[in-house]
């Protein structure tokens, strides 16, 4: 956050703050890359080992382009471990992925980095949806001989047409909100966890409207729960979305509501699982 005091704030004041502001930003992204000074100052307490690592991950947590935004959460923040998303902005195509790697701890945290590795690399190859899905199934099964897995989605958005082409690995169907409506959940042929060796998937296509947004999460939202054991579940989860979403709220503030709303669930203790959100909208074109 920036604070700028003037004796008299009009028009031309403004616009220069604005600019003040944006080259601000610019210089704190980029001192981010060399110091750990700006880190250090973001956080409120200490980390643990598995969150830092995580966090050194993960993409800014949101981007907007000519055709679509996109916007992630997670929780907790200074202990979360197993999830993890990614996104890349390569010409007119927006690819994003979430992962959500078995278990808890460091361990977790190894295991959800080599897929996040793996989808990267096979990414920036080239790879079409089905070869990055299989990518990270190999580089999991190949390093792991146990029954170590992680859940996840691997999609492309080609801002220019809307066309929406994903793949799912045991992962919660993703949520299309519109109109401020959730009129479906995104399904495609049922296909094992990566690092379980299913083989490489048959990937989905939808076609969406202008103002389209697509809701990705883990498990972790929907699985939070009350001392007597209520579940936050889906229902809720989408009447919460669809009313936060009529609000015309930005993705970043929809988003910070929805994590607030699962740990006020939780009785505002900390959550037995990571919960994390990812949300992409079409613009138009």
């Amino acid at each position: 956050m920036l604070a700028v005091t003037v004796p008299h704030a009009g028009p031309q004041i403004l616009a220069q703050a604005e600019l003040l502001g944006m080259f601000t930003g610019l210089v704190v992204a980029a001192a981010a890359r060399v110091s750990d000074l700006p880190h250090l100052r973001r956080r409120g307490r200490a980390m643990s080992l598995p969150a830092g690592m995580q966090w050194d991950l993960l993409p800014p947590l949101s981007a907007r382009t000519a055709g679509a935004l996109i916007a992630g959460a997670l929780e907790p923040a200074y202990d979360i471990a197993g999830d993890a998303f990614d996104y890349a902005l390569n010409g007119a195509d927006l690819h994003l992925a979430i992962f959500d790697g078995l278990g808890h701890g460091l361990g977790s945290t190894l295991l959800t980095g080599l897929a996040v590795g793996a989808y990267r690399h096979a990414r920036r190859d080239g790879a079409p949806v089905a070869g990055m899905h299989a990518a990270v199934d190999a580089a999991l099964a190949g390093h792991y001989d146990d029954i170590s897995f992680a859940t996840g989605i691997i999609a492309r958005l080609a801002t220019g047409s809307g066309q929406l082409e994903w793949s799912c690995a045991g992962h919660p169907r993703p949520l299309l909100l519109r109109g401020r409506k959730i009129v479906a959940e995104l399904s495609c042929d049922p296909v094992l966890p990566f690092g379980l060796g299913d083989g490489p998937p048959r990937p989905r296509v939808a076609e969406l409207e202008p103002g389209d947004a697509v809701l990705l999460y883990t498990d972790g939202v929907t699985e939070a729960r009350t001392a007597d054991g209520e579940q936050f579940g889906l229902d809720r989860l989408a009447d919460l979305l669809e009313r936060e979403a009529a609000s015309g709220r930005t993705a970043e503030e929809l988003l910070r509501r929805l994590v607030r709303a699962v740990l006020d669930h939780q009785g505002g203790g900390g959550l037995r699982d990571d919960a994390t959100l990812l949300l992409v909208q079409w613009t138009g074109t």
